[in-house]
């Protein structure tokens, strides 16, 4: 058995078709998502790319991006793309950011929105703003909101994270 990468299409194709099914936020509220080809590339390659086994290859992305090109609309819709995932149950997916305010307000609101405007995803999932938190009933994946302090976050089994505005943070303590 070798380690080398192997893509996927049919991999890279369900990541940016359940993307492409979503329907943007705020402003473009209810307008149909269409991935730019920078998220195009971005999502097929990191979803696309896994090894022997069928296993996402790319642990850790990066994204640096100038203002005003659609990255909070795309974390929340990858965020929304790990908590349909019937592939990998029992996810843990955090919102992350400089403070819970900034999570809530550019992570969690427009994924919220975004389920609410697709009835089929709704009812697939219990949503509880006062905890921000939202549980897949069907995979038992759960989304919470969190604040950047790490002291508190010791033990958890985190399958997903999207955290916002990294460079920031008062420290990376969480992130580490």
């Amino acid at each position: 058995m070798t380690n080398k990468p192997i893509f996927d299409d049919k991999k890279a194709s369900y990541a940016t078709r359940f993307i492409e099914s979503l329907k943007l936020t705020a402003d473009f509220h209810s307008q149909p998502f269409r991935l730019m080809d920078w998220q195009r590339s971005l999502v097929s390659d990191v979803f696309g790319t896994v090894n022997e086994r069928g296993l996402r290859v790319y642990r850790h992305v990066y994204v640096e991006i100038a203002k005003k090109n659609a990255k909070s609309q795309l974390a929340s819709a990858l965020g929304l793309l790990q908590l349909y995932n019937k592939n990998e149950p029992n996810g843990e997916i955090i919102l992350a950011a400089g403070d819970k305010e900034q999570a809530r307000k550019d992570l969690y609101a427009p994924l919220v929105e975004m389920i609410e405007q697709e009835p089929a995803l709704e009812k697939r999932v219990k949503i509880t703003d006062s905890m921000r938190e939202i549980v897949n009933k069907q995979t038992g994946t759960k989304l919470k909101v969190i604040s950047h302090e790490a002291y508190t976050k010791h033990g958890w089994n985190i399958s997903f994270a999207l955290m916002d505005e990294l460079h920031a943070w008062p420290t990376r303590e969480l992130y580490d």
